[in-house]
C-alpha cells in the first residue's frame, strides 16, 4: 500500500485528475491487536490523500477507512468475533452507496465508513 501510494504522488499529473480515491482501513483509526504493519500503512494512506489534497486543490483525494465488508476477506470466523464485540458488517450495496456519496458529493480528505444497522434502516440502504 505504502510504495504504491508514494509512486502516485510522485508520478500523477495533477492536472489530468478529479479524483484520487485510497482504499484504507478502520485499522489505521483503532489499530488492530497483530496488524501495527496494516494500520501504519493504512495510515500513511490517509496522510498521502491529505498531501494530495494539499498539493493538488483541484482534484478531490479521499481516503476512506473502510469497516469490515459482509464480503470477501471476511470468514465466518472472523464475523462471529466482530458481532460479539457489537462491530456490524457493511452490506456491499450500502457500502457502494456511501462510498459513491463520499467521492462525488462530499469534499473530505478521511472519512470512516462503518456500518451502524440502525441507520442503514433510516437511511433505508439495507
Amino acid at each position: 500500500k505504502t510504495v504504491p501510494a508514494k509512486v502516485l504522488l510522485e508520478k500523477l499529473d495533477p492536472q489530468t485528475l478529479k479524483f484520487v480515491l485510497f482504499f484504507s482501513s478502520v485499522a489505521a483509526r483503532f489499530g488492530n491487536v497483530g496488524q501495527s504493519d496494516y494500520s501504519a500503512a493504512n495510515e500513511i494512506l490517509n496522510k498521502t490523500a491529505t498531501r494530495m489534497s494539499a498539493l493538488w486543490p483541484d482534484a478531490h483525494c479521499l481516503s476512506v477507512n473502510w469497516g469490515p465488508w459482509n464480503a470477501g476477506m471476511v470468514s465466518q470466523t472472523l464475523s462471529e468475533l466482530y458481532a460479539g464485540k457489537g462491530i456490524h458488517l457493511i452490506p456491499p450495496g450500502v457500502g457502494l452507496r456511501l462510498g459513491i456519496l463520499e467521492l462525488l458529493e462530499i469534499r473530505d480528505t478521511e472519512v470512516l465508513i462503518a456500518a451502524d444497522t440502525k441507520k442503514i434502516s433510516q437511511w433505508g440502504l439495507g
